[in-house]
C-alpha cells in the first residue's frame, strides 16, 4: 500500500484589517472656543439682560437653550469703539437694518418648521458675524427684526 497523502496545508493567515485613516478634525474644533469665563445666552425679547443659560467651555456643540423657540439666534453687532457703541445687525452687511427683507437674516427668519432658524454653535455664530464684518453683541437686540425676540440669543457677555 502507498503512504497516506500529506495533510492539506493550513490556509494562509488572514490579511490584517485595513488601517483606517486618522479621524478628521471637526470644523467645530477650528472655530472660536467659548471663553473661560463663559458667555451668557439671553432672552431675545428683553431690553434688560435676562440670562437663559451660561455657556462654558465644553458647551461648544450647544445650539439650543430652554426658553422660547429654543434654537439660539445669532445677534451680530458693529464693533464697539471708544466713541461708538455697538449697533445691532440681524441682517447681512449689505442689507443691515435699512430693509425689512427677512431673507437676509443672519440665521434666517424665525418661522416653521420647528427649527425655525439655522442652528449655529457659539463658535459658528462668532464666525458668521465676523464674515459680515461684525461681532457677537453684548445685548439681546430686542425688536431688531427677523423674529429673534422669540428665541434665546448668543451674547459676548461673560457669565
Amino acid at each position: 500500500p502507498s503512504p497516506p497523502p500529506p495533510p492539506p496545508a493550513p490556509p494562509p493567515p488572514a490579511p490584517p484589517p485595513p488601517t483606517l485613516p486618522p479621524p478628521s478634525v471637526s470644523p467645530l474644533t477650528q472655530l472660536t472656543p467659548i471663553p473661560a469665563h463663559g458667555v451668557q445666552v439671553l432672552r431675545g425679547d428683553s431690553e434688560d439682560p435676562v440670562q437663559v443659560v451660561c455657556l462654558r467651555p465644553g458647551d461648544e456643540a450647544v445650539t439650543s437653550a430652554p426658553w422660547g423657540r429654543e434654537t439660539i439666534a445669532t445677534n451680530c453687532c458693529t464693533r464697539e469703539t471708544p466713541s461708538e457703541p455697538q449697533r445691532c445687525r440681524r441682517r447681512s452687511a449689505a442689507i443691515q437694518l435699512t430693509s425689512p427683507d427677512n431673507d437676509s437674516c443672519v440665521v434666517g427668519k424665525s418661522e416653521p418648521p420647528p427649527e425655525y432658524i439655522e442652528p449655529l454653535t457659539y463658535g459658528e455664530a462668532v464666525e458668521r458675524c465676523a464674515a459680515f464684518g461684525y461681532e457677537i453683541c453684548k445685548k439681546s437686540c430686542v425688536n431688531g427684526g427677523c423674529l429673534y425676540n422669540l428665541h434665546p440669543v448668543y451674547t459676548s457677555l461673560p457669565c
